[in-house]
């Protein structure tokens, strides 16, 4: 293969004044049983968590499209049906969490790639896609790349005569190529990129000007470019690289007078320094490529210039324990969260390893459509070595539309960062509620009145729908008979700013309401009513007990309706909503007598349900008591006493007026 057209993927070779040479970590390293089906260099490498996975790589005869899987626990290694499109070699790879995308690279002399290829390793095939590298004399190749959690960055690059310090953004979502404006210190190619978590780190590579030694720093948030005041220990090139989570091992390379290198550094970013491990490779070598499985490093291959040879070998290279923590989910990492509710059944352990203290700083990100909040019981954690902390979770909602959100949670203590993902399936509040009102004793001149249940109904989408009534309608007692007319009334507005609805509906709920009064009841005290609303499908049910017929009334809604439950402020299309959502229940006047004075010896309770969506089981409710200024119904009443638990009885000069529940999570 001709020396002009060698794949180097660079490695991390870092210099601190005070380390230089200087053998301060101890480490073992093993070349397995296991050796490569041939030997072969510049292949691309990339970690999926389990397995490791090999593309490509150049051989004597020329560049290979196989596709090798490693698994580094049995120690075996596979060759998968799939191929690449083009024999290649000196090409970078990303692996995203589900797919491996690999960049151009080197198929023949004057011939290199523009192809951007996905790999899936669930099914084993391989797609390429509609966007292009850019082509110059040649299409690029020799670039460095590493993955951000949502797009792939491509550094430098070579057309086979000119160098390029252009930075590319691959989004695979939209098969989309940007040039970013942050440009790299000066042209190169065989470079080597590791991603931190935060930052993307670039290490040495071959400039017009000869073999560089920089550390340089991209920060693709602001799109920026650092050169690190640490520099490599030599120049090299063709090294390969892993980040561990705290720092970078590099692993050998080749000097500009093509002298190759056994050696492994360590890279800290935080000190920005440099230190030469006490192991070395087995022997010298570049032009590797290598996998950070969680504990170890797993290099690939590699080649000998001085004597022309190709390695089939894997070394494994195995650091001296750091120390660490991790962070789990417990006892699952998905959950489920009703809008406008809370979900605390799910928390995160933290555990000490290999003898770490210290703090650990939680936060955590997820879209802002969702309207969900993360909070911790702690969000700074001091970790005693050989400990293990549990931290408890609470998610909340306000109205957004239902589906499924991804989170992370981070713990971060120094540069070492860990994360969690949870997947939080937002549904709807509750599909029923329900009020038992008891009426123990109402005074003989005792006004007219209403028992309301008021609630409102969203869509899927988080849209409110309709402002809901379920009345029971109590007249004033016939002296004679010592008794009441009760009937039933339901009221439906359209929106939550409660205009009427169309003229069809409305007359068909004014003809509900001339039935039910046609059909009504004479009672006399104590007595008890049963106010249940509920969404079966995509019909609202309503329903109470005080008319003998018309006490059902329906309404079709659209599928993944949901009676809303939510108490509190919160910000709603850029506006900050006070008004509580959540289902009341209220003894109040009547529309004729807005305001309802009740007399000395009035008393009863209520009870409060609701059956949340997804659920069989009716749940007993959190209930707040509400003052005149807060219902949403213009009707009023006075001299009502009432507690949070649904009693009330005659208190001259209370004006509270009914109580609001919302369901308890627990």
């Amino acid at each position: 293969m001709k020396k002009a057209l060698t794949m180097v993927i660079i490695g991390f070779l870092c210099f601190s004044a005070f380390s230089m040479f200087s053998p301060s970590v101890h480490a073992s390293v093993t070349v397995m049983p296991t050796r490569l089906p041939s030997a072969r260099s510049f292949a691309a490498a990339v970690w999926d968590g389990s397995d490791a996975y090999v593309f490509g790589g150049g051989t004597f005869s020329g560049p290979l499209d196989q596709i090798l899987k490693y698994n580094p626990t049995s120690d075996t290694i596979s060759t998968m049906s799939a191929t690449l499109p083009d024999p290649v070699c000196d090409m970078p790879a990303v692996w995203t969490g589900s797919y491996v995308y690999l960049f151009g690279g080197y198929v023949a002399p004057l011939h290199t790639s523009d192809k951007i290829v996905r790999y899936d390793p669930s099914t084993d095939t391989v797609t390429v896609m509609n966007a292009k590298l850019p082509t110059y004399a040649f299409p690029l190749y020799s670039m460095a790349a590493i993955w951000d959690g949502n797009y792939a960055y491509l550094f430098g690059g070579y057309d086979g005569y000119s160098y390029f310090d252009h930075i590319l953004q691959y989004d695979p979502v939209q098969d989309q190529l940007t040039t970013m404006n942050a440009r790299l210190p000066t042209g190169i190619k065989w470079m080597s990129a590791v991603w931190s978590g935060q930052y993307a780190y670039i290490f040495g590579g071959r400039t017009p000007s000869g073999v560089s030694n920089q550390i340089v720093r991209y920060d693709p948030i602001a799109d920026s470019i650092t050169v690190a005041s640490a520099t490599l220990p030599k120049a090299v090139i063709a090294t390969s690289a892993v980040w561990t989570g705290s720092y970078v091992y590099i692993f050998g390379g080749r000097t500009m007078e093509n002298i190759d290198s056994s050696d492994i550094f360590k890279y800290d970013p935080v000190l920005d320094s440099c230190s030469l491990v006490a192991e070395s490779l087995p022997s010298p070598r570049a032009e590797t490529s290598a996998v950070w499985d969680g504990s170890s490093a797993y290099i690939f291959g590699g080649s000998l210039a001085a004597s022309v040879q190709i390695y089939d070998e894997i070394v494994r290279f195995s650091p001296e324990a750091q120390p660490n923590f991790e962070i789990s989910a417990s006892p699952t990492s998905e959950i489920l969260l009703h809008v406008g509710g809370w979900n605390d059944s799910v928390s995160l352990i933290l555990k000490s390893i290999n003898g770490f203290s210290g703090s650990i700083q939680l936060s955590y990100s997820g879209p802002p459509e969702a309207n969900i909040q993360i909070k911790f019981t702690q969000e700074t954690i001091y970790l005693d070595a050989g400990s293990q902390i549990t931290v408890g979770m609470n998610a909340t909602s306000v109205p957004a539309a239902l589906g499924e959100y991804d989170f992370i949670v981070v713990a971060k203590s120094g540069q070492i960062l860990h994360e969690v993902s949870l997947t939080i399936r937002l549904v709807g509040n509750s599909a029923a509620i329900k009020n038992l009102v008891h009426l123990q004793q109402i005074p003989r001149s005792d006004p007219p009145f209403t028992i309301q249940q008021n609630f409102l109904v969203a869509a899927p989408n988080g849209t409110i729908l309709y402002w809901v009534q379920n009345i029971v309608q109590i007249n004033r007692e016939v002296p004679l008979l010592s008794r009441r007319v009760i009937f039933s009334v339901f009221d439906i507005y359209v929106g939550p700013d409660m205009h009427w609805p169309d003229p069809i509906l409305r007359l068909r709920l004014r003809l509900f309401m001339v039935g039910a009064m046609a059909n009504c009841k004479w009672v006399s005290f104590p007595i008890d009513l049963n106010l249940t609303s509920h969404i079966e499908g995509n019909s609202l049910v309503l329903e109470n007990n005080a008319s003998s017929n018309y006490n059902v009334f329906s309404l079709d809604l659209p599928q993944g309706s949901y009676i809303v439950g939510y108490t509190g402020s919160y910000y709603h299309n850029g506006a900050l909503i006070y008004w509580h959502q959540s289902p009341e229940i209220f003894i109040v006047g009547t529309s004729v007598s807005t305001t309802a004075y009740f007399i000395q010896g009035t008393s009863g309770f209520v009870k409060c349900y609701t059956r949340l969506v997804d659920e069989p089981i009716w749940r007993q409710t959190q209930n707040t008591i509400l003052k005149i200024s807060d219902p949403q119904t213009a009707e009023k009443s006075r001299n009502l006493k009432w507690l949070a638990d649904g009693t009330f009885q005659y208190l001259n000069g209370s004006t509270d007026q009914g109580i609001t529940f919302s369901p308890n999570y627990h």
